[in-house]
Parts: structure tokens; sequence; C-alpha cells
């Protein structure tokens, strides 16, 4: 059986309440406010600010190296194959990464 106090806190079946633990839940709960998402943060506005080209630049080599590596080690396969699926492979999540900037890029700006 629950019950509730005067500010809407729920209480479990005990009779006597914690007062320090009900404070701290408080103030918790005080700190816990919404970010603005009017102004986005400096480093995102400038990678935005850059046209898609420059951008498939910046993404697509540390990708192919990851998707090398994880080829490599992960999947256990040879150092040539290993190298084409890293380069291929990178083409479309280089492309998927493009596609989400500017769906966020169009949200954030309402078009």
């Amino acid at each position: 059986m629950s019950i509730s106090d005067d500010r809407g806190h729920r209480r479990g079946g005990r009779t006597g309440s914690l007062p320090a633990l009900d404070k701290a839940l408080d103030r918790r709960r005080v700190s816990f406010r919404p970010v603005s998402s009017s102004e986005p943060p400096e480093l995102l506005r400038r990678w935005e600010s850059l046209s898609t080209g420059v951008q498939a630049a910046i993404v697509f080599p540390p990708l192919a190296v990851l998707l090398f590596l994880l080829n490599l080690g992960g999947f256990g396969q040879p150092l040539g194959r290993s190298i084409l699926y890293g380069l291929i492979e990178a083409a479309p999540v280089t492309a998927l990464v493009l596609v989400a900037t500017a769906n966020e890029r169009r949200k954030r700006t309402g078009r």
C-alpha cells in the first residue's frame, strides 16, 4: 500500500519517513533541467558549416581504418581482403554520417 504526501511523493508501506532521503531526492530532482537546444555547441556548428564534400573527406579515412581493423582483427579476414572491405564498407557508413548530419541540421533550423 502506497501513501502520497502533500507534494505528491509516493511512499512505500513504511510508517516513518526518511527526511534526509526526501531532501536528497528533492535536490536531485531540481538539479535536472532540460538543456537549451536553441544554440548548438561550437564544434557542432563548425562541423555543420562545412560542405558535404569536406565532411566526407574528413569522415571517410578514419572510418576506413576502423573498419579495416574490425575486419582484420574482429572477423579474422586476410590482410588484402580487410583493406578492400574497409574501403568498401566505409563508403555507405560515410553516407549515413552525412545524411544524419544534414537531417539534424534541417531539424534544428526548421526547414
